[in-house]
């Protein structure tokens, strides 16, 4: 059982923000499957179905690459208005 602390005072993913983690986490899936075939010096799907080994990555990292891209996220957003002042006042960030 998962006895984490849910934190609530986050605001809520945009849809871009969640199109966004989602692209990032397939890339790290077929990263971690790239690696998986190196270390086995064959292609992993040659032992096992493609979901797999995905559903293993899942089990193994999403949480902490989650809270990563996250935490990078807000970061980003915090210092975003600083580096990048919009030509148009009347166009604000999405942070």
């Amino acid at each position: 059982m998962n006895t984490e602390k849910f934190d609530d005072s986050r605001e809520p993913l945009s849809e871009q923000d969640l199109r966004e983690s989602a692209q990032a986490e397939r890339e790290e899936m077929l990263k971690y499957k790239w690696y998986l075939g190196e270390k086995l010096g064959h292609d992993p799907e040659d032992d096992r179905p493609a979901w797999e080994i995905f559903a293993e990555w899942v089990d193994r990292y999403a949480a902490a690459f989650r809270q990563h891209w996250e935490a990078q996220r807000r970061h980003a957003c915090l210092y975003e208005p600083l580096r990048d002042l919009p030509q148009n006042p009347a166009i604000q960030p999405d942070c």
